[in-house]
């Protein structure tokens, strides 16, 4: 998910007299029993009076768009009250709202009921649901039970060729022009043959195509076509659920135009931070690529999880710098080994349905 940086979190002192205008009663009137106007300033001064309450509301444009009262009288702190102007809903403010103070009020668990209309929305947010029975005084209704705890890692970073995209189809053909071009038939070269350089030099830990052109002195190249990438399937749902627990990012040698490929993959929206090769100028392993990643992310390597298929580009770099790592075993990484703890990877999946398993 981008980052709302719009979006404006502010907490209120109960001198502030916005806590009680007929402004923000119409957005916290949907977290009311009883909703007029006395008792939604009841309420305000309550928690305003209360030294365990604290009130946060979000901006948008010099305006507030949305609530949240927190309740820290218990051990474990519990959202007593969130809500979003209608006009604004489903624009990532309440999720802004709970992550802005997660963090500024540096907490490590988060609590939260509500009922089944709103259910989703924590899941969402990364909270664990479960249901209920809660007794009323003219009767019973379901509710939910809503737990947040702080990840042990922040920022999950993925490579993209051959982890969150198949490139089959594009070596397979790039194979075919260059045996198509002068050079290769004077050689005698097939498709087959520089396929399987290409594996030797993956193997060797060397640059995969520039080591085929540089062995036989290709000057017609032959282009790599982003056009036959193919998101791998579990890509989509993998992503959906990792990214309401953590920030996503992406660390990739990747041509310009990322942004637009991983927006028509459809993919775009569930990554933060995002660096390729073409804005650093530098390429993996180079850790100048990792670095600029997690300064942007503003994130120790500690709290920070690598996830790619190469263990020469994407583990043994990040390992370095003191992040965690995930070798998916997927296309031509798949064909190396480790030689050191240097390059072993701390975790090994067969693909991205298997991540789950390990971060949630």
């Amino acid at each position: 998910m981008e980052d709302r940086a719009d979006l404006n979190l502010e907490k209120l002192s109960g001198s502030d007299a916005r806590l009680f205008s007929e402004e923000a009663f119409r957005i916290y009137a949907p977290c009311l029993f009883r909703p007029d106007l006395e008792t939604f300033r009841d309420r305000m001064r309550g928690a305003a009076s209360d030294p365990n309450a604290r009130i946060y509301v979000c901006e948008e444009s010099g305006g507030i768009v949305g609530f949240l009262i927190l309740d820290r009288s218990g051990q474990v702190p519990e959202i007593a009250g969130i809500a979003v102007k209608a006009s604004r809903r489903r624009r990532g403010i309440g999720r802004f709202l709970i992550r802005s103070v997660i963090e500024a009020e540096d907490l490590t668990a988060l609590r939260a009921e509500t009922d089944g209309d709103a259910v989703g929305f924590y899941e969402a947010c990364g909270f664990t649901a479960a249901p209920f029975i809660r007794e009323f005084p003219d009767g019973s209704a379901a509710r939910f039970r809503c737990e947040w705890k702080k990840p042990k890692f922040r920022v999950l970073f993925f490579d993209v060729g051959y982890t969150l995209v198949n490139e089959d189809a594009v070596w397979k053909r790039r194979c075919g022009e260059q045996a198509e071009t002068a050079e290769a038939k004077r050689l005698g070269l097939t498709s087959g043959d520089i396929y399987r350089e290409i594996e030797k030099a993956s193997r060797r830990r060397l640059p995969q195509y520039r080591t085929v052109v540089s062995k036989y002195g290709f000057t017609e190249i032959a282009p790599y076509r982003h056009e036959l990438e193919m998101l791998c399937p579990d890509a989509p749902r993998v992503l959906d659920l990792l990214s309401r627990r953590y920030e996503l990012g992406v660390i990739a040698n990747q041509a310009d135009g990322l942004r637009e490929r991983l927006g028509g993959f459809g993919i775009l929206r569930y990554f933060t931070h995002i660096v390729s090769s073409w804005d650093v100028g530098a390429m993996k392993p180079d850790p100048r690529i990792f670095e600029t990643a997690l300064e942007k992310a503003g994130c120790p390597p500690h709290e920070a999880v690598m996830i790619g298929d190469r263990l020469d580009n994407d583990v043994a770099p990040a390992k370095a710098l003191g992040m965690k790592t995930v070798r998916v075993r997927q296309g031509f990484g798949a064909l190396q080994s480790p030689q050191s703890e240097a390059d072993t990877p701390d975790f090994e999946i067969g693909s991205l349905s298997e991540l789950p398993a390990l971060f949630l």
